[in-house]
């Protein structure tokens, strides 16, 4: 498993899926999820990446540049034989 860093840059924040981007909007460098959550009876805004809801079910930050991404940790796993 690789660990990575990722540089995010001006992140446009979404409130719902919109799997028809092939870039980020003008002026953005990657794309985030904003969801709403339920807080002591009050609905909240809050930014999230990926929270589970909608058709996300786990953590998600879309970059569009490779360069944004540098892989930092190989994690290797063994089983017992």
């Amino acid at each position: 498993m690789l660990l990575n860093k990722v540089v995010v840059g001006r992140g446009y924040k979404l409130t719902g899926n919109k799997s028809s981007l092939t870039a980020p909007p003008a002026g953005y460098d990657s794309v985030s999820i904003i969801v709403r959550l339920l807080f002591g009876g009050a609905l909240t805004k809050v930014q999230v990446l990926g929270e589970v809801g909608g058709r996300l079910n786990h953590d998600e930050l879309v970059v569009y540049d490779n360069d944004a991404v540098r892989p930092s940790y190989l994690v290797m796993y063994d089983t017992p034989e």
